[in-house]
C-alpha cells in the first residue's frame, strides 16, 4: 500500500489529497514521523489553492495535522 501511495504522491506532487492518504498508511505502520511530514506538506500544498479544495479534505487535513501537533 506505501509503494502505491508513492507512486501516487509522485504523480500528483502538487496535490494535497495522495499526501493524506500516505499520511494514514504511514500511521497505521506507526511510522508517526513520516505521516506527520506528509500531512505537513499536504496542508501547505492545500493553502496554495483554497478555493478549489474540497470541503471533506480540507477537515481531514485539519484534524490531521492536529493529531501531529498533540
Amino acid at each position: 500500500a506505501l509503494q502505491r501511495c508513492d507512486r501516487v504522491v509522485q504523480a500528483f506532487p502538487q496535490h494535497p489529497q495522495p499526501r493524506n492518504e500516505r499520511f494514514l498508511v504511514h500511521a497505521l505502520m506507526g511510522q508517526d514521523a513520516e505521516a506527520c511530514q506528509d500531512i505537513a506538506e499536504a496542508n501547505r500544498l492545500a493553502r496554495r489553492s483554497p478555493d478549489r479544495l474540497d470541503p471533506l479534505l480540507r477537515e481531514e487535513l485539519t484534524l490531521r495535522l492536529a493529531s501531529c501537533r498533540d
